[in-house]
């Protein structure tokens, strides 16, 4: 392991992603919080409700994709690419939940939490 200048700075900065996205990994366990904003807010019924649920679940368990990422490439592009994912997915899935998105379909916010998950 190098001892070069910026080393522990760099091994914190990773543990820091690290941390935050395992933290977002656990959003699936709160999708409750979110059930009622979809409900009252867009109109979507519970069998919409549960398709994103479940469509954020599926985007969860590929994490065999993470795995071989992380198998090819090392652990700092893993870390990239998961930082993009969660980024990208739950960004656009805020943005969609704060009315910038006039009426999203129940397609879209499910795509949004799938790449977020």
């Amino acid at each position: 392991v190098g001892k070069g200048v910026g080393t522990m700075e760099l091994r914190w900065a990773y543990l820091a992603v690290s941390v935050l996205i395992s933290t977002c990994c656990a959003i699936n366990y709160a999708f409750a919080v979110l059930t009622d904003t979809l409900k009252n807010d867009f109109g979507f019924s519970q069998t919409q409700v549960d398709t994103i649920g479940t469509v954020g679940n599926v985007g969860q368990y590929f994490g065999l994709i993470a795995g071989v990422v992380y198998d090819r490439y090392g652990p700092k592009v893993s870390l990239y690419v998961a930082a993009f994912c969660i980024f990208a997915g739950f960004g656009s899935l805020t943005i969609a939940l704060s009315g910038a998105i006039p009426n999203p379909s129940v397609g879209v916010i499910a795509f949004f939490y799938f790449i977020g998950s």
